[in-house]
Formats: C-alpha cells, sequence, structure tokens
C-alpha cells in the first residue's frame, strides 16, 4: 500500500472517529431543544397521534445511549454506527415536528423555516425505520451480510426508502404526519406518479423485511455458542414488538379507546426494548440471561391471558345469573371474579410453568426431576459406595461436565 493510499485511510478513519465523537452530542442538543418546543406548544391540538405526544424522545434516547456505549466499548463494530445513527435521525424528526408545531401552528412567522421542518419531519421517519428494520436484521449480530448474495435486501430496503421520500415529499395537500399544515413541495396533478411511487415502496418495504426475517431464521439454523445467544436476543425483542403490531388491528376493530392506547404503548416499548437486546447482545453484557427471559414472559404472558379469559368467563356468566335472578348485576359478581382470579394465580402458575418446563425446556425439566429422586434416595441411602455412585451418575446426567472427580473428608481430616 501506498504512502497516500495510507493517508487517505487514516484520514478517512480520523473523519469516521471524529463523527461518531460528535453524533452523541448532537442527539442530545436536539433532544433539548425538542423538549423545549414540546413543553411550549404542550396545548397546542396536533391531532389523533400514535401512542403519546413526544413518545420518540424516550426512543431516540435509548437507540442514542446504547449506540454510544456500543461504539465506546466496540469502535469498529457497524451495529454500535447504525445505532447511533438511529438516534441522531430519531431526535431530529421529534424535534422538527415540535418545531414545525410552534413555528406554523402557534406562533406563525416566529422563526423561519417551519414550513421546510413539517416537510422534512413528514418523510424523515421512513429512512430510520428502513435503518432499524431491514438492514440492522440483516447485519446483525456480526454487522456483516452473510454474504455478497443478501446484498439485495440492502438495496430493496434503500429503494423503498426512496420511493417512499419521493411519494410523502411532492403528494400535494396536507402532509401526513401534520395534516393542518399544507405540503409546499407538492406537484399538483402528479398524483399518478405519486401512486406508482407508493407501490414501489410497499413492495420493496416487503420484500426486504421478508429477505431479512429469513437471514435472521438462516443464521439462528446456523449458529452455536454465543452467537445463538446473541440471535435470540433479537428474536425476543422482535417477537414481543411483533405482538404489538399484530394486536393492534384488533385493539382497532374493538373500538376502544383504552385497549388501543395500551397496545401502542406495548408497540413503543417493543421499539425501546430493540436497541436494548441488540446492546446486551452485542457487549455480551446478561448475555446468557436470554433463557430465563424468555422462559419467564411465555409463563406470565401465559398466565395473563388464562386469569384474563377466566375473570371475562365468571363476569359474564355470574352476570347473567345475577340479571336472571335479580333483574341487575352486582358488585358481588366483581369481587367473586376478582377472587377467584387471586385463588388461581399461584396454582395455575405453578402448572403453566411445569408446562413450559416440559415442552420448551426439556433438559431443565429432567435435571430438576433427576435432582429431586436423588434428595429423596439421599434419606434412604446409607451405603457410601452405591450412594458416591449415583452421585456421579446425577451429575453426569443433570451439569453433563467433561471432567468430574469426587472428594470425601474422611475422619482424620484428610481428604482422598
Amino acid at each position: 500500500m501506498s504512502m497516500a493510499t495510507t493517508t487517505h485511510v487514516q484520514g478517512r478513519a480520523l473523519v469516521l472517529a471524529s463523527l461518531l465523537r460528535v453524533m452523541p452530542i448532537v442527539t442530545l442538543v436536539l433532544l433539548v431543544a425538542g423538549i423545549a418546543f414540546a413543553v411550549a406548544t404542550w396545548n397546542e391540538p396536533i391531532g389523533e397521534r400514535f401512542g403519546f405526544r413526544g413518545f420518540q424522545f424516550g426512543i431516540a434516547a435509548m437507540f442514542a445511549a446504547v449506540g454510544a456505549v456500543i461504539v465506546a466499548q466496540r469502535p469498529a463494530h457497524i451495529i454500535g454506527r447504525l445505532l447511533s445513527a438511529m438516534g441522531l435521525l430519531v431526535a431530529l424528526d421529534v424535534y422538527l415536528q415540535f418545531y414545525s408545531i410552534y413555528t406554523v401552528l402557534q406562533s406563525p412567522g416566529a422563526l423561519p423555516g417551519g414550513l421546510v421542518a413539517a416537510w422534512m419531519q413528514n418523510w424523515l421517519w421512513v429512512w430510520y425505520g428502513v435503518l432499524g428494520g431491514p438492514i440492522l436484521f440483516l447485519l446483525f449480530p456480526s454487522g456483516r451480510l452473510q454474504s455478497r448474495r443478501w446484498m439485495i435486501g440492502v438495496v430493496l430496503a434503500i429503494v423503498a426508502a426512496v420511493a417512499f421520500t419521493i411519494n410523502l415529499s411532492f403528494t400535494p395537500g396536507p402532509l401526513e404526519s401534520s395534516p393542518r399544515i399544507d405540503n409546499r413541495f407538492g406537484i399538483e396533478g402528479a398524483e399518478p406518479w405519486m401512486d406508482i411511487a407508493l407501490v414501489v415502496a410497499s413492495v420493496g418495504l416487503v420484500a426486504s423485511s421478508v429477505i431479512a426475517i429469513v437471514s435472521l431464521v438462516l443464521r439462528m439454523r446456523r449458529s452455536r455458542g454465543v452467537e445463538r445467544l446473541q440471535l435470540k436476543w433479537i428474536s425476543f425483542a422482535s417477537a414481543m414488538l411483533t405482538v404489538g403490531f399484530v394486536a393492534y388491528p384488533l385493539a382497532e376493530a374493538l373500538s376502544t379507546p383504552y385497549a388501543l392506547k395500551a397496545v401502542q404503548i406495548v408497540v413503543i416499548l417493543g421499539l425501546m426494548g430493540v436497541p436494548l437486546a441488540v446492546g446486551i447482545a452485542v457487549l455480551r453484557y446478561r448475555l446468557y440471561e436470554i433463557d430465563r427471559i424468555i422462559n419467564r414472559a411465555v409463563v406470565y404472558g401465559a398466565l395473563t391471558l388464562c386469569l384474563a379469559l377466566t375473570y371475562i368467563g365468571i363476569i359474564f356468566s355470574l352476570g347473567a345469573v345475577a340479571r336472571a335472578l335479580v333483574g341487575e348485576s352486582s358488585s358481588l359478581v366483581t369481587a367473586v371474579s376478582t377472587l377467584a382470579v387471586a385463588a388461581l394465580f399461584l396454582p395455575l402458575r405453578a402448572r403453566i410453568q411445569s408446562a413450559v418446563d416440559r415442552r420448551f425446556y426439556r433438559h431443565k425439566y429432567d435435571a430438576a426431576h433427576t435432582i429431586e429422586q436423588f434428595s429423596t434416595r439421599l434419606r434412604d441411602e446409607v451405603h457410601l459406595d452405591e450412594l458416591t455412585q449415583e452421585l456421579r451418575e446425577v451429575v453426569a446426567r443433570t451439569m453433563q461436565p467433561e471432567h468430574m472427580s469426587l472428594w470425601l473428608r474422611t475422619t482424620t481430616g484428610q481428604r482422598q
């Protein structure tokens, strides 16, 4: 490598390192400024919004914080840079949102560039959505694609982002993210072209997402050891997010505002959980606890569902009986239902835990069962040689060590 090439590479590395150091500072400044504008416009009506006002602040802070930690610990890892970039983009998005509300709706003309800020905020979400979706899953956990052929997923994701940006940037009329503000860059008569861009974007996003999921599944099937645990963390976080997205149309169909908001909050928590899971996986902090967390999530998720169905069933059945007898339901029905659910909690949790262990964690169930049998045997066995042999067999079956030795203390205090 020539001296000029070496100098050029070193210069690029220096610029990249400087950008990575500056990125968290810029993100923090945008978050502080965005919070200031959010407080100033808190009483300004902005229409129906997903989740709650300003939830993007938490998502931006989570992505930026985890990204900064990964960059500090493993500077060469691309996942840290990706999370930092996403944190910056989300912070810029929420800053532009409240800046445009202040300068266009609350105090028109007080500050410049309000319409441009609203226009940018209308499409900026596309880019951090693509970065945190298909591209992140294609690169996780090593920061590299499995092979060059998976580059098609990245290309399709970028094409989808460009097409979405074109559609959201030049469609005339009110902005999607700010219905009270018209798109100043909208092109009259361009609706057919915008529809084509929307179709291209939708197809590209679906195709890239499918490719990313297939890539993650193949990595999981081929992985061993640490990499498999890393993939379990991101799969667990993605599963929680998927549950929220699947429940969303169901909550909409119920037409219950509280249920819809609850599902939206679950989705938001899932979005915040993705960078946290990625950070744990990359830095390997508490990496080996994923199986226990998944076990608890499955158990308490099933327990919650069973108790909710039981509560609803008792309410409806006893309520029908009460209405048939006295003509109206009473508070006694609610009290009986609550007491029944409380009484069922512990035994039902134990049964579900046992069922989950038998079905999904058979090795753990077998080990616990073996140790329980050995404990019973220990109370009756007095022959030392037989007890020693059985202890060796129990340890071999439950712990499966490569080597094993047993030391016994004699009456003289020596070991043998």
